[in-house]
């Protein structure tokens, strides 16, 4: 019996002790939530890794009660893996690069601009990319239509952090703390995630009206008119409004323009928890920020 219960025993609890224990357990409440949250995060991986490639597969995005992957419309060739590749396999190495293993000593050897080995050395074939589908860092203008794996997202992390230093002029502790809220915000990088209650989830299709209570699309969960602008872009430059380019693209743009007070603090952060937090509190604004579990996607995304 602890202390509590045994003054209790003996005598009526007086105001302090009650708010104590209310104290207590508040906290408690809070480490469960957390839990929970990082027991979905896994149980998501899980999924992930397990998954059928022939379709959507449901994944558990960060505090939604639904999260699936929007189909992109008119397009038989999907990229599953979120790498340029349309061959539905796990495709991406550590380094977001395709290794087909017929590049010469794992370098890009082609000489293109989004490091993707070559297919050969000496065969001719273009690689992956070499056409102009992905952007620096080898991120992928079409969408994908499942959930990325561990491995999946952790390649697309390092991709994004290598995006945002250079299109950003930012550290990289700054990029590793936007890709770690980006992170959380769609259930590990899938940036054809759309969350919201089941009979809201539309896809990217003439039917969906995204709700800024209950739906978000996306890397960062996009609603409203910043959604509007997503679409705006994509229809700009041909890439899939659900494609981690199009999705990264327009950050770069948002940076740039309305939330460039928020390129600014995070050029002037001096870590990567600062600059999470900084990214979070001003591009992402969320009303509950959850940064306990934000600042454990980051421990992941600097692996």
């Amino acid at each position: 019996m602890n202390s509590l219960a045994a003054h209790a025993a003996t005598s009526p609890l007086s105001n302090d002790d009650l708010s104590g224990a209310l104290e207590d357990i508040s906290h408690l409440e809070e480490e469960i939530k957390q839990l929970m949250q990082e027991m979905m995060v896994l149980l998501q991986r899980a999924l992930s890794n397990s998954s059928d490639e022939g379709g959507p597969s449901a994944v558990g995005g960060a505090g939604a009660p639904q999260t699936r992957l929007a189909m992109p419309a008119g397009n038989d060739d999907v990229d599953a893996g979120g790498d340029g590749d349309v061959d539905d396999g796990s495709d991406v190495d550590g380094s977001g690069d395709v290794d087909d293993d017929s590049d010469v000593d794992d370098t890009d050897d082609d000489s293109d601009v989004d490091d993707t080995p070559d297919t050969s050395a000496t065969s001719g074939t273009k690689g992956a990319g070499d056409d102009g589908s992905r952007g620096a860092a080898g991120l992928s203008g079409k969408a994908s239509t499942r959930a990325l794996s561990e491995d999946e997202s952790r390649g697309m992390a390092k991709s994004l952090v290598k995006y945002f230093m250079d299109k950003l002029d930012i550290p990289q502790h700054a990029a590793e703390g936007m890709v770690a809220s980006l992170y959380h915000e769609s259930a590990g990088l899938n940036a054809n995630i759309s969350q919201g209650e089941t009979d809201h989830f539309r896809g990217l299709d003439g039917a969906f009206h995204a709700d800024d209570n209950r739906s978000g699309f996306g890397l960062g969960q996009w609603s409203g008119t910043r959604l509007e602008g997503l679409k705006a872009l994509a229809s700009k430059t041909g890439n899939d409004v659900g494609s981690p380019l199009n999705a990264a693209e327009f950050i770069v743009q948002e940076m740039k323009g309305p939330y460039s007070s928020t390129l600014s603090a995070l050029r002037n952060t001096k870590s990567a928890q600062d600059a999470t937090e900084v990214f979070t509190r001003m591009y992402e604004q969320p009303s509950d920020p959850q940064m306990a579990s934000r600042l454990a996607d980051l421990r992941f995304v600097q692996a």
